[in-house]
Parts: C-alpha cells; sequence; structure tokens
C-alpha cells in the first residue's frame, strides 16, 4: 500500500524517510547500519558494552589471558610405606629449587598417581606391602607412556641380591638405607643431568 492511499493525513515527508530507510537497509552506509554504530557509540558513552562483546569494559576473558608459568621445573614421585622414609627422602628432594614431590605409600597407589599427573624421576623402596619395588619397576619399564622415567631403587643394607635384581630389570641407580642427603641430591642431578650446587 502506498503513503497516498493511506490517507491525506500521511505526513510526506516521513513517508519519504520511511522509504529512504527500506531502500538502504542491507547496504553498507545505510541507514540501519549508521542507526546501528550511533546506537553502539551512545552505549559506550554510556558505560555499556557493545552488544556481543563481555560486559565490564571489554576487558579480556580470562582463559585468554596469559599466565605466568607456575607449574614446577621438577617432579618427583617418593614410594615408600615408611612414613618416616618417605618424609626424610622428601625432606632431602625439597633442597631442589621448586621441586615438586608427590608421596605413595606402595606400588599400587604409585601406579595411581603416575596415572594422575607426569614424573621426571620416582625414587621407590624395594620392600613395600601389595606392590613391591621391583614389581613396580617392571611395570613401569613395559609401558611405553612410563618407561624413559629414571628409576632409583632404595635396598636395605646388605641385599645385594635385591639391587642386582633392580638394576637388571632397569633401575637407573640404587641407594642403600640409611640413605644420605648429599648422596641422594647427587644421584638425582646425575640422573637428571642437573647442575651440582
Amino acid at each position: 500500500m502506498s503513503c497516498e492511499q493511506e490517507g491525506e493525513n500521511v505526513d510526506t515527508g516521513i513517508c519519504n524517510k520511511s522509504r529512504k530507510q527500506v531502500r538502504a537497509i542491507g547496504h553498507p552506509g545505510s541507514v540501519q547500519s549508521a542507526f546501528i554504530n550511533e546506537n553502539s557509540k551512545q552505549r559506550e558513552r554510556e558505560g555499556k558494552a557493545p552488544a556481543g562483546s563481555a560486559r565490564g569494559g571489554g576487558d579480556p576473558s580470562p582463559s585468554y589471558q596469559r599466565k605466568e608459568n607456575t607449574m614446577s621445573q621438577y617432579s618427583f614421585l617418593v614410594v615408600e610405606d615408611s612414613p618416616t622414609m618417605r618424609q626424610l627422602v622428601t625432606f632431602s628432594l625439597k633442597r631442589i629449587h621448586d621441586a615438586k614431590i608427590v608421596e605413595a605409600t606402595d606400588g599400587v597407589d604409585a601406579l595411581k598417581k603416575m596415572a594422575e599427573d607426569k614424573f621426571d624421576l620416582i625414587i621407590a623402596d624395594i620392600n613395600m606391602p601389595l606392590m613391591d619395588g621391583l614389581k613396580l619397576l617392571s611395570i613401569i619399564r613395559k609401558d611405553p607412556n612410563y618407561a624413559s622415567i629414571p628409576v632409583i631403587i632404595v635396598t636395605t643394607e646388605g641385599a645385594e641380591v635385591d639391587k642386582e635384581k633392580g638394576l637388571k630389570l632397569g633401575a637407573n641407580a640404587y641407594l642403600t638405607k640409611p640413605i644420605q642427603t648429599n648422596t641422594l641430591l647427587t644421584k638425582v642431578k646425575e640422573l637428571l643431568k642437573m647442575e651440582v650446587a
């Protein structure tokens, strides 16, 4: 229906303006585009975020913000059923800067921890309940996901048979109890090719 057919009271200027708006829709610089741009500017002046952007001044989402790497440089798994020995080994490893240390009470617990996290080195006692250190070592060396992780086995003094079995299964080094902090740290730094302080 034309403006003339709508009645004599129709404002000709309004009608002409409507025709121009209709013709301009969908073209760059159109009335619709100008209206949207002007509306966006007005929203910015009022402190409102443009449509489709985050509120609060358009700050980037936290998921896109670069964060400092807070991961530890070295991650260790200590497998020992004795709380006292675990504490001793953990205390010694804490002398390594930025060391992350996870403890496990036996071989079964160690496998659970390994499924949840990645480790640079494992220190495992041989004599443990449920799954001893030799069985754990055997599983580690047969699994391509863990085979390359250096393993230090811990034996009691005079347990030459256990030491030999461990080395044959693929242990990288061994320590005898009682563990000396300096000896432990030297072995760890050699295996990880760390600078010896």
